[in-house]
């Protein structure tokens, strides 16, 4: 059987071949070169053995179908080949959106190969690409959540995906005229894969968009109008109007593809008719006024960075109370609010989230408990209902089976033990990383618990390498070198000078503060527990100038993760520059809220998909393009994000680059 197109052209197939293998002869096998030829070497040079991709089972979603319509209106009016086949981008639970889509002619561009079967050149010469230089690359996306793609996609369009995601974070100016002269200069992206094509593109950073805008040939712009419509987004955000309206006219003018044409005239010419209301809860009186208006700030920033998306927002005060909470909410309601955002607050949040079940109105909760998800009929086995309830938060227990995975996959530890704060914070954070660890095949002692403000950590220390008088006399009962035949005899020793302390882990998880972790690392020395011999994982919290108040001696080679820092320092600058004041945890997270729905609406307008549909595609599985990275609700309602690892150097913060991504 044939294989699928995806790239159409106005040439024959023959002439493809032909300017594909004069353009490799021309470069000189440019398409084999090392993508990060010349990078200095990383802190951490581990490698990870990468499993091999698998094929997916076909999607419900996808629809073949005979068809001979073309897009209309493309700004070359070029005349383009009959369409053979169609696929949508719906959700598989989503029937009726599938129909909807399967009818779509923006859609519609999937054009067989030759009779021999043969893959698509372009494919071939990119699998080419990425597979002379996979073992020897370094990636600094480490996350397997690092995706805007459908997990459902053909076979194809994954293996697109694998090459364009390689291009974009590395690819270098030969690798862009290998990807440009592949093909005809007036070929066109369509379809599913100008769908995917676009939403990895506009996860790129302005600086990396900028470069690769550069490097493309004029006569040749494959994939120029979709970095000119990305690259003019981030400038607006960035407060240059004219560059923004410069970039998204080139898009305009270099495009052939009628939803970038159509989406590059939304942003010059704003269409505001429709609106979608947008409910806002939170404590904008009262002892939490500040974070409440922190939240408020981000989301009005989020608006401002959408003008072209029509969300009309009503704000709510719940002043920090579980009754005035339950009454804004059904105020909220009243007046025609499609989504509820907010609260903050565990108590208000699930009072907020039992209403808004109630209600029936989707509610995105930014407080990461998972008791509040499960409050949603849809999170109890075996009953079938839509879901209400989302959380958008950093969620600890994320972030600590993200360590667990690099302790275990990356540096290959296998025996952990544990010291946290006895507080929700360090019993959730360890009972994630115990369970993820566990399931990778490792060893996990147990935990060791202390008071949130201690500054002392010995009383646990002693016990966790054995120099506590209990536990070193225990281990000398054990012992037949202080074995006596007399019962009578005194006990064995227990001075901690004639037993040496003794670790039996290669590994600590430490969910602690910064401060902490300063103080906890050179009493751990003290007892012989160091770097590299034992790993030190830690969590976002150690990312704190306190980390590095007094040197970094005992840390160095210790290892946490975070957000991704170009990403909050982009936002950062963003919104002080909007509003002279810091950004906070909560303002990102209100941002990344209104940002979901933003998106959403411009890719069911650039799709031509009902209003209707947007609650059902809230939880795709390709997620969304977050502020701090990719974005995506899980089924069970909560939100998984992107964590990069960060070592603790010689003063200083130093991103991990794994050898493979996870």
């Amino acid at each position: 059987m044939p294989s699928r197109l995806y790239l159409t052209t106005q040439r024959p197939l023959g002439r493809t071949y032909t300017t594909l293998f004069l353009a490799l002869a021309l470069l000189g096998g440019c398409a084999t070169t090392p993508l990060l030829k010349g990078q200095a070497p990383s802190p951490i040079t581990q490698k990870v053995k990468a499993e091999p991709p698998s094929s997916p089972a076909p999607s419900a979603s996808t629809t073949a179908t005979a068809a001979n319509a073309q897009a209309p209106n493309t700004p070359t009016d070029a005349a383009q080949p009959p369409t053979l086949a169609t696929t949508t981008l719906a959700a598989p639970e989503t029937a009726g959106l599938a129909e909807e889509a399967a009818t779509r002619s923006d859609t519609e561009s999937l054009q067989a190969s030759s009779a021999d079967g043969s893959m698509n050149p372009l494919l071939l010469a990119m699998n080419k690409a990425y597979s002379s230089h996979r073992q020897g690359s370094a990636l600094l996306v480490n996350n397997p959540h690092e995706r805007y793609t459908n997990p459902e996609l053909p076979a194809e369009l994954l293996q697109w995906q694998r090459y364009f995601n390689h291009y974009l974070t590395q690819g270098g100016l030969q690798d862009t005229m290998t990807l440009a002269y592949a093909y005809p200069a007036d070929t066109v992206i369509q379809g599913q894969q100008a769908h995917l094509t676009w939403r990895m593109i506009r996860g790129q950073s302005p600086e990396r968009l900028e470069i690769l805008l550069k490097q493309q040939p004029t006569d040749r712009p494959l994939i120029t109008p979709y970095l000119a419509l990305a690259l003019g987004d981030a400038r607006w955000k960035q407060g240059d109007a004219q560059g923004a309206r410069q970039l998204w006219q080139l898009a305009l003018s270099k495009s052939s593809w009628t939803p970038l044409t159509r989406e590059a005239r939304h942003r010059l010419t704003p269409d505001r008719t429709a609106a979608m209301q947008l409910g806002l809860l939170l404590p904008l009186t009262g002892s939490y006024a500040q974070l409440g208006n922190h939240a408020l700030q981000g989301v009005q920033q989020a608006l401002a960075d959408y003008p072209d998306v029509p969300l009309a927002l009503f704000v709510g005060d719940t002043q920090g109370d579980e009754i005035v909470t339950e009454k804004v909410v059904r105020g909220l309601v009243k007046q025609g609010v499609e989504l509820l955002l907010g609260p903050i607050f565990h108590l208000e949040a699930a009072t907020a989230a039992r209403m808004a079940v109630t209600l029936q109105r989707p509610i995105i909760v930014l407080n990461p408990r998972k008791s509040i998800a499960e409050i949603d009929p849809a999170s109890q086995s075996g009953r079938q209902h839509p879901r209400w309830i989302y959380l958008n938060a950093f969620d600890p227990e994320q972030q600590a089976r993200d360590m667990a995975h690099y302790a275990v996959k990356v540096e290959g530890r296998r025996r952990i033990a544990f010291l946290a704060p006895d507080s929700d914070y360090g019993r959730l954070s360890v009972t994630a990383f115990r369970s993820e660890a566990i399931k990778l095949g490792a060893t996990v002692l147990d935990p060791y618990y202390f008071p949130e403000e201690s500054r002392d950590f010995s009383p646990w220390l002693k016990k966790m390498v054995h120099v506590d008088p209990d536990t070193v006399a225990q281990r000398l009962r054990r012992s037949s070198r202080y074995r006596s035949l007399d019962p009578a005899d005194p006990p064995a020793p227990t001075d901690r000078d004639e037993v040496e302390p003794w670790a039996d882990f290669d590994a600590i998880f430490l969910p602690v503060a910064a401060q902490q972790a300063r103080l906890v690392a050179p009493q751990l020395a003290f007892y012989n527990v160091r770097t590299p011999t034992v790993s030190l994982l830690g969590m976002p919290l150690w990312n704190s100038p306190e980390l590095l108040a007094e040197g970094t001696d005992y840390l160095q080679g210790a290892v946490f993760t975070d957000l991704p820092a170009d990403r909050k320092a982009s936002f950062d600058n963003s919104y002080r520059r909007h509003w002279d004041q810091d950004s906070s945890t909560l303002s990102m997270l209100a941002y990344d809220s209104v940002v979901t729905v933003a998106q959403l609406m411009r890719d069911m307008r650039m799709e031509e998909l009902q209003h209707s549909y947007w609650l059902s595609l809230l939880s795709r599985g390709e997620g969304f393009a977050g502020i701090t990275g990719p974005l995506r609700y899980m089924p069970d309602g909560r939100s998984v994000r992107s964590y990069p690892y960060y070592q603790v150097g010689n003063g200083k913060i130093i991103p991990v680059v794994l050898d493979e991504p996870q």
